[in-house]
């Protein structure tokens, strides 16, 4: 078990190449549905010693914070056990952090790029001839960020609605995306709130025009989230 345990998860770390990215926070599930008369005990236990292997191991000599660690979900679906031998297909999903550093570009696979991020910077100031990067950025207007606040909740679904609800009943949004949670966006304003997929906290971030704006926006979602947690 121990081999077989450690052969799945060297075989992700190689495909993936987290191993010199951070720390893990994953979840594992063993679906072995399509294997009869087997002990279902021996897929518990290479489930829970994947988790353990996954999140409990030290990868790096670099200190990270819980919510810094890189997020995940693996499932393994059994299609074959013989003896010891155990044949499966095993699916990854990665999430990185994100710190509102990253841009993704429709052009490139709706993808994140450092490099092509840097080359458009670069031809930007190329054709601005005579002007320094700050004039270039002088007309883009600022807008107040709350940075990604984490609420601690159990029912994530019913207080992500709640959100959305309530802006929306307000006001309906100029653009409204349910890819990975929530996004509206308004005029001067936006705000996005997404579930963890591996612990209890739904993370939330919002722009705004005005300071003012965003701490009402940060203190309506805080009272929305507590009066569903108060539900629970």
């Amino acid at each position: 078990m121990k081999k077989t345990i450690l052969s799945l998860c060297m075989l992700f770390l190689c495909l993936t190449n987290v191993s010199h990215a951070q720390e893990l926070n994953f979840s594992v599930t063993v679906n072995s549905k399509q294997v009869a008369g087997t002990d279902q005990r021996v897929y518990e236990a290479l489930q829970e010693g994947m988790v353990n292997f996954l999140n409990n191991r030290i990868w790096t000599n670099v200190k990270f914070e819980d919510y810094e660690r890189l997020e995940g979900a693996m499932v393994v679906t059994v299609k074959n056990k013989s003896g010891n031998t155990i044949s499966a297909d095993l699916n990854v999903v990665l999430r990185r952090p994100v710190f509102k550093s990253n841009y993704y570009f429709r052009d490139f696979f709706y993808s994140d790029s450092g490099i092509m991020a840097a080359l458009i910077v670069l031809r930007l100031l190329s054709q601005a001839k005579g002007h320094t990067m700050s004039e270039i950025i002088s007309d883009i207007s600022d807008y107040y960020n709350s940075g990604e606040i984490n609420f601690t909740i159990d029912n994530k679904q019913e207080a992500m609605d709640a959100v959305c609800a309530h802006f929306s009943n307000i006001e309906k949004p100029l653009q409204f995306l349910d890819f990975d949670g929530y996004r509206l966006d308004y005029k001067d304003w936006w705000i996005s709130i997404r579930p963890s997929n591996t612990e209890p906290y739904l993370r939330f971030i919002a722009e705004a025009k005005t300071k003012d704006k965003l701490n009402e926006i940060v203190d309506t979602v805080s009272k929305i989230i507590e009066r569903v947690k108060t539900k629970q």
